[in-house]
């Protein structure tokens, strides 16, 4: 009884109810990562930020979201919000986190990303939060990348409240262009959109219940092969 009562009180002191909490570590899947975590909690809910630098793959920063039991933690890749891959290399979201959190303070597990076909495992130690560093909160709108920012103060598309942005390529001729996958709901309705960030092109698939998808094209413009392919798989993963 006292040794169960022992393992609690250290679990409680790593992510306590309405605190936070930093760990540093590593990540070995398709490419061994340098891991911060910063996660806080709130009740059943856990949210926060994964900075990646990838050893050979380059550096991006995760939203994550999801749930605490007990020791257990289940999270997820909400936002994107920065997605610096280097040559040959390219970032996708990843749908599961199951990580437990050690009496000791640390934080392991697994992660997959089914679109990178990246099974990853996760070994973080608890580290000091680094002086002025602040956890994800607030609404995804906040988030919104610099790239896309741009292009909606240039007017050159309209979100409602945008809850996911992922940085990724998509082939156009002979080669391959960077690309801003965005889920944007509103009203009942989940709009897709790609944003090319250094054209602002925009191309929208709007999915509505019971309905199926239809494709907005830019003015003036029609929808490539390459984007309707694309547009299709983004929706089908929500």
């Amino acid at each position: 009884m006292w040794l169960l009562l022992s393992v609690q009180v250290a679990w409680a002191q790593g992510l306590e109810d309405g605190g936070c909490a930093c760990f540093r570590g590593e990540t070995r899947g398709n490419d061994v990562v340098d891991a911060r975590f910063r996660l806080c909690r709130r009740g059943s809910m856990v949210d926060g930020g994964f900075d990646w630098t990838g050893r050979s793959s380059g550096r991006s920063f995760r939203v994550l979201e999801g749930t605490i039991d007990g020791s257990t933690l289940a999270l997820h890749d909400a936002a994107m919000t920065v997605s610096t891959p280097k040559d040959g290399w390219r970032f996708c979201a990843v749908e599961s986190y199951a990580l437990t959190l050690g009496a000791d303070g640390s934080l392991t597990g697994t992660y997959v990303s089914e679109a990178c076909h990246d099974r990853a495992s996760v070994t973080l130690e608890r580290a000091d939060c680094a002086a002025g560093e602040v956890a994800v909160k607030g609404p995804r709108r906040e988030l919104v990348p610099d790239e896309v920012q741009a292009c909606r103060d240039r007017g050159a598309l309209w979100l409602s409240d945008p809850d996911y942005y992922e940085r990724t390529e998509i082939q156009a001729g002979s080669g391959w262009v960077p690309v801003w996958q965005v889920l944007d709901r509103h009203q009942g309705r989940a709009g897709y959109l790609l944003v090319y960030p250094q054209s602002c092109r925009v191309v929208v698939a709007v999915v509505a219940p019971d309905a199926p998808m239809s494709l907005v094209p830019p003015p003036g413009s029609s929808v490539s092969p390459e984007e309707e392919q694309m547009l299709r798989r983004w929706s089908s993963r929500w």
